[in-house]
């Protein structure tokens, strides 16, 4: 949750941001949660709340990509754009993840 509220992803599209000048709290928003691939399980996901910055932390270490949004359609994008999640926002963000040999499941919140 941000002050009290739970975090919505459609936040950075909406006239509701604050301008760059104003005060923005601290740290990315984090979800965690687990994918089914192989031997990887956990899943962290942190999003920056002002950019289209995101973080992943999952069994190899940490990998920094961005994301996209779209209505209540989430799309993040690691290494080069060659694995990608797509998910939706809702109770949880869940959805699919393909590395263009393998696709999987994975949900957090």
């Amino acid at each position: 949750t941000l002050g009290g509220q739970a975090w919505n992803f459609s936040i950075k599209n909406t006239t509701n941001v604050p301008a760059k000048t104003e005060k923005v709290a601290a740290g990315p928003a984090i979800l965690v949660g687990t994918e089914n691939l192989g031997d990887f399980g956990r899943l962290e996901f942190r999003f920056s709340l002002t950019t289209d910055q995101v973080t992943m932390i999952d069994t190899e270490g940490t990998t920094h990509g961005t994301y996209t949004v779209s209505g209540n359609t989430i799309r993040l994008s690691f290494h080069n754009n060659t694995v990608i999640y797509t998910g939706t926002d809702g109770e949880s963000f869940s959805g699919t993840a393909t590395n263009g040999v393998k696709t999987w499941a994975f949900s957090v919140k």
